[in-house]
C-alpha cells in the first residue's frame, strides 16, 4: 500500500513540472513579444524617438520661419533668409530650403523628412514622397496590380510625374490605341518643381521625348529652364478620344510648365474627352496655336465638370481661355483663376467656340486680348451655326480688348441663351464697344435669349453695340444685397418653370468679398 501511495506522489510531481514548464514558455515568449512585437517595448520605444524627432524639426521649421518673416520689411518669407534661419536652428547643410510655387519644401537630410510652409508662414506639416515601385506604367497600381482601364473601378492611374510624362509619351505616338479611349485617373497632388512628386527627379530617359539632347534630368526639363512638359496629344493633326474619363479626383497638377509651338494645355488637341475633378496651377503657352488650362483645342464635343485653372494662359498667335483655347464643350462648376493673354479671343472659360453649354462657372482673372474679342466667361462665339449657353455664371475680374469687350461675353456671330448672370469687373475695349456683359454681335439674332443679366456701375452698359440691351445695371452695394442674392435664386425657379432644366444649378450665397457665389 505504501509502494502505490509512492508511484502516485512520483506522478503528481512529474504532471506538475510539465505545467511549471509550459507556464514558463507561455510566460517567456509574452514577455519577448512584449520586448520585440509590433506594439513592444523596442517597438514603441522607436516610435516615441521618431515622434520626438518629428516634433523637433516641426519646432525648428516654425521658429525659423518666424524669424524669417520678421527680418523681412513686408513680412515675407523669401527663400534665402527661410534656409539662413533654418542653418541657425540647426548645423549649416543640415537642411535644404526649395521654392515649390505657393510653398517652401523643407528638407532634413540626416532624417529624410520634408515639410511644407506657404507663403504666409502656416506650416503645412511633414510630406510624404512618391512610393510608385513602377514609374512611367500607368496599368499597374502601388502595389503592383494589374489595371485595364475599362471601368471607374479599374482605371489607369498616375501616382508620380514619370507616370504623367509616359501617358503623353504614348499619346503622342503610333501607339496611342494602348492608352486611348481608357479610363484614367490621377492619384494625388503632383508639383513639377518638388522632388517629391517624382519616382527619380533626375532620369534622363524622357529628355529626348521632351525635345533635349538626352542628357537632362527630368524635372530641369519640365521647369522653365528646360523645354517643359509636351501636351498629352501635343502633335499636329491630333484629334482622338484619349480617354473615355480623366479624373482628378481633387487632386492638382501644380507648376505645371508648357511651352509649345502648337495648341497648348494639359491635353493638346483632343476630340470627344471628359475630365473632372482637376486642378491646374503653373504656365501654359502656345506660340501658334490655341491655349487653356485643361486643353488647347477641340473638334468634338467635350464635358469639363468641377475644374478649375490657377495657370496663366497665353497664346501668341491665337486663342486662349481658361479651361479651353478654342473648341466646342459642355463645362460646368469649374473656374477660372488665372490670367489669360491672346493675341486674338480670349476668355476666362474659353476664348473661342462653336458650341457651348456654361454652367455654374466663373471667372477670376483678367483677361487681355491685343486684336480680338474678350468676355469674362467666353471670348468669341464664332459659329455660323450652332448656339451657346451660359447660364448661372460670373465674372469680376478685369476685361481688356482690342475689339468687342463684355462681363460675360465678348461677341455673339449666331444664336445665345445668357441667362441668371452677372458681372463686376471692369470691362474696356479700344474701339469703344463694351458691355457690362455682352460686348457686341454681328446682328439682332432674334433666336437670342438674354435673361437676367446684370452688371455694375462699373460698365456705362450692359451690351457694347448691335444687339438689343435686355439686361439689367446695378449699384455695386445692391449686388452685395441679400434682395439681389434672393433675385439670383428666385430666377433659377423662374427660368426652371419655362422649361429649362435647372435641376443641376448651384444654388446662390454671399461669398467672402460680399458679392454672391455658389454654395
Amino acid at each position: 500500500m505504501k509502494r502505490v501511495e509512492k508511484q502516485k506522489n512520483k506522478g503528481i510531481t512529474l504532471i506538475a513540472l510539465v505545467i511549471t514548464v509550459i507556464i514558463l514558455l507561455i510566460l517567456a515568449g509574452i514577455t519577448v513579444g512584449a520586448i520585440t512585437g509590433n506594439n513592444g517595448i523596442i517597438g514603441n520605444a522607436g516610435q516615441a524617438k521618431e515622434k520626438t524627432e518629428i516634433a523637433n524639426e516641426k519646432e525648428i521649421v516654425e521658429k525659423a520661419t518666424v524669424q524669417a518673416m520678421g527680418n523681412n520689411k513686408y513680412g515675407n518669407i523669401e527663400e534665402s533668409e527661410l534656409q539662413k534661419q533654418l542653418d541657425k536652428e540647426t548645423d549649416e547643410g543640415k537642411t535644404e530650403v526649395t521654392d515649390i510655387g505657393n510653398e517652401f519644401e523643407i528638407y532634413f537630410k540626416d532624417t529624410n523628412r520634408y515639410y511644407a510652409v506657404d507663403k504666409n508662414g502656416n506650416i503645412l506639416g511633414q510630406l510624404e514622397p512618391v512610393t510608385d515601385p513602377y514609374p512611367g506604367d500607368i496599368t499597374r497600381d502601388e502595389e503592383g496590380n494589374t489595371l485595364t482601364g475599362d471601368s471607374k473601378e479599374d482605371a489607369y492611374q498616375i501616382n508620380c510625374i514619370e507616370d504623367l510624362v509616359e501617358y503623353s509619351k504614348v499619346m503622342n505616338s503610333i501607339n496611342v490605341a494602348y492608352y486611348g479611349n481608357k479610363y484614367v485617373k490621377l492619384c494625388r497632388n503632383l508639383n513639377f518643381k518638388s522632388k517629391l512628386s517624382y519616382a527619380d527627379d533626375t532620369t534622363t530617359i524622357y529628355d529626348e521625348f521632351l525635345g533635349g539632347d538626352g542628357n537632362t534630368s527630368l524635372m530641369e526639363q519640365l521647369s522653365e529652364n528646360g523645354k517643359g512638359f509636351y501636351p498629352i496629344n501635343g502633335g499636329p493633326s491630333k484629334n482622338i478620344n484619349i480617354a473615355k474619363e480623366f479624373d482628378g479626383q481633387g487632386y492638382a497638377l501644380r507648376n505645371i510648365y508648357i511651352n509649345q509651338e502648337l495648341d497648348a494645355g494639359l491635353i493638346g488637341k483632343a476630340g470627344s474627352i471628359h475630365i473632372e475633378n482637376l486642378e491646374i496651377t503653373g504656365k501654359i503657352i502656345s506660340k501658334a496655336g490655341n491655349a487653356g488650362g485643361i486643353y488647347g483645342s477641340s473638334t468634338n464635343e467635350s464635358k469639363i465638370i468641377n475644374c478649375k485653372n490657377e495657370a496663366m494662359i497665353k497664346s501668341d498667335s491665337a486663342n486662349a481661355g481658361g479651361i479651353i483655347g478654342s473648341g466646342s464643350a459642355l463645362v460646368k462648376n469649374s473656374y477660372n483663376y488665372g490670367d489669360i493673354f491672346a493675341e486674338k479671343d480670349a476668355g476666362g472659360i474659353s476664348g473661342s467656340g462653336n458650341g457651348f453649354i456654361v454652367q455654374n462657372c466663373a471667372n477670376m482673372g483678367d483677361i487681355i486680348s491685343n486684336t480680338g474679342t474678350a468676355g469674362g466667361i467666353l471670348g468669341n462665339f464664332n459659329a455660323t451655326t450652332g448656339e451657346v449657353s451660359i447660364y448661372n455664371s460670373y465674372n469680376i475680374g478685369e476685361i481688356h480688348a482690342e475689339r468687342e469687350a463684355g462681363g460675360i461675353m465678348g461677341y455673339i456671330y449666331a444664336s445665345a441663351r445668357i441667362e441668371n448672370v452677372y458681372n463686376i469687373g471692369e470691362i474696356k475695349s479700344n474701339v469703344n464697344y463694351a458691355g457690362g456683359i455682352i460686348g457686341g454681335g454681328l446682328w439682332n439674332n432674334p433666336d437670342n435669349i438674354i435673361n437676367y443679366c446684370y452688371y455694375s456701375d462699373n460698365s456705362q452698359k450692359g451690351i457694347g453695340r448691335t444687339i438689343t440691351d435686355t439686361t439689367i445695371k446695378y449699384q455695386d452695394n445692391e449686388m452685395k444685397s441679400v434682395n439681389f442674392l434672393e433675385e439670383l435664386n428666385q430666377n433659377i425657379e423662374t427660368i426652371g418653370d419655362s422649361g429649362v432644366d435647372v435641376s443641376e444649378w448651384c444654388k446662390w450665397t454671399s461669398g467672402e468679398n460680399g458679392y454672391p457665389t455658389f454654395k
